[in-house]
């Protein structure tokens, strides 16, 4: 059985007054635990508020008084159960206090660890083409040394054959010796007539020349398109003959002389055309195979 504690005030002897000395010290006890709500009520109004209107219950606090004992010695105060103070039934819970305020926003926290790198995203698409720049400088390098010659190319084919040209001046020369002393030449050449004589004895000395070209009566008969000449003996005279390049013949000729032991050459100058060249007038097997212009051709080619 617990024993009894005069020193509480529920367990003093009772006073002639009646309850009144151990209602103050439920009163006292009571206080301290209004003290203590109402201090608690400035963080929760609600539970201040409803604190505040129930009226203080010492049976309660005895109550809780002895279980605090019966926790910390194991017994129960000694006339508990004489006690007019009865615990009742649990009354309902109160109603919610309100919401307090939100309290000051805390320190912020520490930096956490960076997490691992996430895998490659796909690559994207392909942008479009930029501008094109300007223009660079143009450089100014040195000239490079010559590069050697190339090979020799390919002979290129023959060209095509020209058309034939303007007949030049024609050019022909003939001799005729009259005796074994004697040596006379006829000679054309850059469109004139020449008759030229030598002695071949003792020595061979050097030609006289004489211009048939021009001069006679009438003078300047010599023909310009001559092509061909001849010199031979006429009698005691010697005749020199042009052929022109139209068939056409002329003739003049020399005398014949020797003057202080030279040989000289007495010239007429004048030309006189004979009778022309044609087919009537040739003979022999190959009269058939002449036309009339072959001797042109012949002396242009010659």
């Amino acid at each position: 059985m617990p024993s009894h504690r005069p020193d509480r005030p529920e367990n003093r002897t009772r006073s002639l007054l009646g309850p009144l000395p151990r209602r103050t010290a439920w009163l006292t006890g009571g206080t301290a635990a209004s003290v203590a709500l109402v201090l608690a009520g400035l963080l929760s109004p609600g539970v201040s508020a409803a604190q505040a209107a129930s009226p203080v219950d010492h049976c309660s606090s005895q109550h809780h008084d002895d279980d605090d004992m019966q926790k910390s010695t194991g017994n129960r105060p000694s006339g508990a159960h004489d006690d007019d103070c009865k615990v009742g039934p649990t009354g309902p819970r109160g109603p919610r206090g309100k919401k307090g305020k939100t309290g000051p926003t805390g320190p912020e926290g520490a930096t956490g660890p960076t997490g691992p790198t996430g895998p490659t995203g796909p690559t994207g698409p392909t942008g479009a083409t930029g501008a094109t720049g300007a223009t660079g400088a143009s450089g100014e390098g040195t000239t490079g040394p010559t590069g050697p010659t190339g090979a020799t190319g390919a002979t290129g084919a023959t060209g095509a054959t020209g058309a034939p040209g303007t007949a030049g001046p024609c050019s022909d020369i003939d001799t005729y010796n009259p005796s074994a002393a004697t040596q006379v030449n006829a000679v054309l050449t850059g469109g004139k007539a020449y008759a030229g004589i030598r002695s071949n004895t003792p020595t061979i000395s050097a030609f006289t020349w004489y211009d048939l070209t021009n001069g006679g009566t009438p003078p300047n008969t010599f023909p310009a398109t001559a092509c061909a000449i001849a010199i031979g003996a006429q009698a005691n005279l010697v005749s020199i003959e042009v052929l022109t390049t139209t068939n056409l013949i002329y003739e003049t000729t020399c005398n014949p002389g020797v003057v202080m032991g030279n040989p000289v050459l007495n010239c007429t100058k004048t030309w006189n055309q004979i009778n022309p060249v044609t087919t009537a007038t040739l003979r022999g097997k190959f009269a058939d195979k002449f036309k009339e212009g072959d001797l042109a051709v012949r002396s242009q080619e010659e």
